[in-house]
């Protein structure tokens, strides 16, 4: 209710006479300047909370969206280097290499090489 004008105060229904004490003291307190100034500076305060709050928020997800990217991109990567090998592994079978020169070849131990 103290963000409310003078104008849309006093438009407020007196229902009753707690409604009118309250709308009242509204009133009295928006006009008085020491605490108008007590509000301003509380709600400055607030709002410096929320914008450093906000911009903590936002800067974690930050580094969260280009930590995940470079995690993403190294498992990326890994599997690519481990499909590639495995193609040329399958590709040496193929064409008989002996399992030993693929070993020596790939640096894939023997079981590996199996696996394949």
């Amino acid at each position: 209710m103290f963000g409310l004008t003078e104008y849309e105060l006093k438009n407020l229904e007196d229902s009753d006479d707690y409604m009118k004490k309250i709308k009242d003291d509204i009133i009295k307190l928006n006009g008085d300047p020491n605490f108008y100034q007590a509000m301003t500076d509380e709600e400055d305060r607030e709002m410096i909370e929320n914008s450093i709050f906000i911009s903590g928020k936002q800067e974690g997800i930050k580094q969260g969206i280009e930590q995940g990217t470079r995690q993403g991109i190294e498992q990326g990567t890994r599997q690519g280097i481990e499909e590639n090998q495995k193609s040329i592994v399958r590709n040496m079978r193929e064409k008989n290499y002996p399992i030993e020169d693929i070993k020596e070849i790939t640096g894939l131990s023997i079981e590996e090489i199996e696996k394949i």
